[in-house]
């Protein structure tokens, strides 16, 4: 069968029998249990409320990204990936459009700017260079507390942040 997700807050009423979220203890640690497809929802059909619901669902463990832009930006696809010298952010600027598994990504490619990306510390250690791929232009990063901040000039298409 199908699923559809009608709204973003269940109506008022009494708890249900049937939670979408399970949290139990197991061993030393917890195990949760989620009664729907929400990653592969939000992947294929886009709807703009499983956003958050996902993000409340990783908060609720603690689970900290490797990487991830300060304010949400649905115009941008972030992606890392690690070698042996580097992390890289691979950035693909696009207006946001209907995602299927037929048809894939389309859109615009439009300008962003005022993008600021956060680093775990845990996921980069000590950095001695971050710089904006192609064209290997610096930019400065500043450590806040639980996270390391790149503030990024306006981009386009697609554009890679290495930190070394």
């Amino acid at each position: 069968g199908k699923r559809y997700w009608r709204h973003p807050n269940a109506p008022p009423g009494s708890l249900s029998d049937y939670p979408a979220v399970t949290v139990n203890d197991l061993g030393s640690g917890q195990a949760m249990l989620v009664a729907a497809n929400v990653f592969g929802d939000y992947w294929t059909k886009k709807h703009w409320y499983l956003k958050p619901a996902v993000k409340q669902i990783l908060d609720l463990f603690g689970v900290r990204p490797v990487v991830k832009t300060r304010e949400a930006n649905i115009s941008v696809e972030l992606n890392a990936t690690r070698d042996d010298d580097a992390l890289q952010v691979h950035l693909i600027t696009f207006q946001e459009m209907p995602r299927t598994q037929k048809t894939g990504l389309i859109g615009e490619n439009p300008p962003i700017s005022g993008l600021v990306l956060e680093f775990a510390p845990t996921a980069v250690g000590e950095i001695t260079q971050v710089t904006l791929e192609p064209g290997g232009a610096p930019l400065e990063w500043e450590r806040h507390g639980d996270h390391i901040a790149v503030a990024l000039p306006e981009i386009q298409g697609y554009r890679v942040v290495e930190v070394r």
